[in-house]
């Protein structure tokens, strides 16, 4: 896994929306054009068939590896074995943390065949929608919605990212073992960097990664350069 620092946007997939060709042109675009390790790309699209999920996810892991990107399952430990995924995200009604990395462990999928040692764990991040439960365990917390209200929630505002840093520093004094937070709900070119100034580590987007704002995502984020 890249180092805990460099991630700052994570695209998730919306295929039913945006189609598989231009997911995966947008996403050669993110990742070819940003450093290593800046960028994950999460294969979400919980309405496909599994088994077209298993070829996108495939394409999209080729894809990552090509240009040193991450590459997470949304949810599906057993697609995430398959395409020996770099991390797995957990929704609200996913699995608990330690449920699915016992899970995990002991699919018959992770085996030297699918590029994992037999009992190993990718990392794992989890979503929430308030501060309150924001504690160590995963690898990063996808706090939502920051922007615009979603799903008959309110936004919670950019002041709320800056409250999340201080709580989980609260309760992870080691900033090695402390959970990084990423902004979602509403993010896209032009409010990215004031997530980051309130406090996010990172951001992660739908709809902002498909429809043509992925360069001035970059742009914004600053995470060119790429030799």
């Amino acid at each position: 896994m890249k180092a805990r620092g460099e991630l700052r946007l994570m695209a998730i997939t919306d295929v039913a929306r945006f189609g598989v060709e231009k997911t995966l042109q947008q996403s050669e675009l993110l990742v070819r054009h940003s450093r290593p390790g800046a960028v994950a790309i999460q294969l979400r699209d919980h309405s496909l068939p599994a088994r077209v999920r298993l070829e996108i996810g495939k394409d999209l892991r080729d894809l990552t590896r090509r240009y040193s990107a991450l590459f997470i399952v949304n949810d599906r430990l057993d697609l995430a074995a398959l395409l020996a995924a770099d991390g797995v995200h957990l929704g609200e009604r996913s699995f608990t943390l330690d449920a699915a990395r016992a899970l995990y462990s002991q699919s018959p999928s992770v085996s030297p065949a699918s590029g994992l040692a037999r009992g190993s764990c990718p990392f794992f991040t989890q979503a929430a929608h308030n501060v309150a439960s924001l504690g160590p365990g995963p690898f990063a917390w996808l706090l939502s919605p920051v922007v615009e209200a979603r799903k008959g929630r309110s936004a919670l505002g950019f002041a709320t990212l800056a409250r999340a840093k201080k709580h989980l520093e609260g309760r992870c004094p080691d900033p090695r073992e402390r959970p990084l937070v990423f902004a979602l709900g509403g993010v896209r070119a032009g409010l990215a960097q004031a997530c980051l100034h309130a406090g996010a580590d990172g951001v992660a987007v739908q709809g902002a990664a498909w429809d043509g704002g992925a360069e001035a995502l970059l742009e914004e984020l600053a995470m060119g350069g790429r030799a």
